[in-house]
């Protein structure tokens, strides 16, 4: 027997769209993973105010709570707004996730700041408290929204148009490091190519989480890197070193090279570059070599007109 996911949706929904959303994970599971997506027989037909989430909030709850002990291994909310996955979690032996409590630690791992899309006009602000909520809100500099009804959605033309529009704002203007999609219905490919590009064209180094979560597999060991102005970066295992890391955006560098072990000192006050030298200089050279890499590229491939002018962080 794999693992078995009970998915829950947060509205009531007709055959088409629970076939729909079964397509969808099905697509996404393991091989041995076993997927089962049940609709709610009460609550809302969609979510577009504050009213709407918390009568989906009651409504998932009952359905979760009628979920046996040995009915499934794992509990799956499809919503983005993680309606009664903490009432659940008090009441049922196997784990219960909420999307969006689930991405914002990975997405704090890779990025320093990010935006969400959201779909309905009144998301922003329950947006904001959720993320606010789960200790995020440091990183979340803006809701953009495309502003259509649930039906007018499901337009491709109007969803595309709306979509481009916020992709680039949100990006150009508002300075997003990335972008959470506002909603579980919408999936990266499916959305760049809406709002008129193609994935092909489009490096995606991200890493599929599900082996990790579904079949117990440990992750192989990967140097994580990032940079932010002339600030880089990198982090091996639990060791982590910045090269003219600051506090103050425009203050000085509190060190050139600051190495602090993450598994025994969460706040990196002590710096272990003189203790552990060699370590220090291999991650220096890493993190160097990797910034390298990056200018290269930027110079000549993204922006080869401003060649040596641009400042990226």
């Amino acid at each position: 027997m794999g693992f078995r996911v009970k998915i829950i949706t947060p509205l009531q929904v007709d055959d088409v769209d629970l076939n729909r959303r079964r397509r969808r994970y099905g697509e996404r599971a393991s091989g041995d993973t076993e997927i089962e997506v049940v609709g709610l027989g009460a609550g809302p037909y969609a979510l577009e105010t504050a009213a709407d989430l918390a009568a989906s909030d009651d409504a998932v709850f009952e359905e979760g709570v009628k979920t046996g002990p040995n009915e499934c291994d794992a509990v799956l909310i499809d919503c983005i707004f993680d309606p009664a996955v903490d009432r659940l979690r008090d009441v049922l032996p196997m784990p219960v996730f909420g999307p969006l409590r689930t991405a914002l630690p990975l997405l704090s791992l890779v990025a320093p700041s990010f935006g969400i899309i959201a779909r309905g006009k009144d998301h922003g602000a329950l947006f904001t408290e959720l993320v606010d909520r789960y200790g995020h809100g440091d990183q979340l500099i803006a809701v953009r929204t495309l502003a259509l009804p649930y039906a007018e959605a499901k337009d491709p033309e109007r969803f595309g148009a709306a979509m481009r529009e916020q992709l680039k704002r949100i990006v150009e203007d508002d300075g997003a490091r990335a972008v959470v999609m506002g909603s579980t219905t919408m999936a990266l490919a499916p959305e760049v190519a809406a709002a008129g590009g193609d994935v092909s064209r489009y490096e995606v180094d991200g890493t599929d989480l599900l082996p990790y979560v579904c079949d117990g597999q440990a992750p192989a060991p990967r140097d994580l890197f990032w940079e932010m102005g002339p600030q880089t970066a990198i982090r091996r295992g639990s060791m982590k070193l910045v090269l003219q890391g600051k506090l103050v955006e425009d203050a000085s560098p509190e060190d050139d090279i600051h190495l602090a072990d993450l598994a025994v000192d969460m706040g990196e006050r002590v710096n272990l570059k003189d203790r552990d030298r060699r370590l220090a200089q291999t991650l220096k050279e890493a993190a160097e070599a990797w910034r390298a890499g990056i200018e290269e590229r930027w110079d000549h491939e993204f922006c080869p007109d401003y060649q040596g002018t641009v400042t990226h962080g």
